[in-house]
């Protein structure tokens, strides 16, 4: 199967026409993994966006209160789903290490040809950054609901703060 198949089945895609897969198609590069692999670690340097295309990923983050007690999975990534979208937006290192829990197969859009496509193609760089900025806001919807219930299973409700 070519990539602007596999691309026509993601998330990101899923606003595109056949012509803006192939124009998507031709500024990624595509990277495999082994199971076990480590894709990226928190605090990497962040420079692109990956397509998962193949495979199944696991998000894990570090305690927050600093000590070692190992990691904890935050989120499983599927066939045609995101990952790396926070440090996309915000030119961030990282926030969390992305490990390869079976082959995996990633279309890697940098962040150099997503600024060069604006330039080129700003109808659809601009439909791309609409669906990585939806993407967000439900993951982040979703994990507000998570949050509010496990807030709410401890009988008061934790004040959360955004800034």
């Amino acid at each position: 199967m070519s990539i602007v198949d596999d691309l026509k089945k993601t998330m990101l895609a899923s606003d595109l026409d056949d012509n803006d897969v192939r124009i998507l198609a031709e500024i990624t590069n595509v990277q495999e993994f082994f199971k076990d692999a480590v894709i990226f670690k928190e605090n990497d340097k962040q420079e692109c966006l990956y397509i998962l295309v193949e495979g199944k990923i696991a998000i894990e983050r570090r305690s927050l209160s600093g000590r070692h007690i190992g990691r904890t999975v935050i989120q499983n990534i599927r066939h045609g789903q995101i990952i790396g979208e926070m440090g996309f937006v915000e030119r961030r290192n990282s926030s969390a290490t992305a490990t390869a829990k079976s082959h995996v197969r990633l279309a890697l859009l940098k962040f150099s040809e997503l600024d060069s496509l604006i330039q080129q193609n700003p109808r659809l760089g601009t439909k791309l950054l609409r669906t990585v900025a939806e993407i967000l806001s439900s993951r982040m919807r979703r994990m507000n609901e998570q949050w509010l219930r496990s807030s709410m299973d401890d009988n008061k409700l934790q004040e959360f703060e955004y800034f």
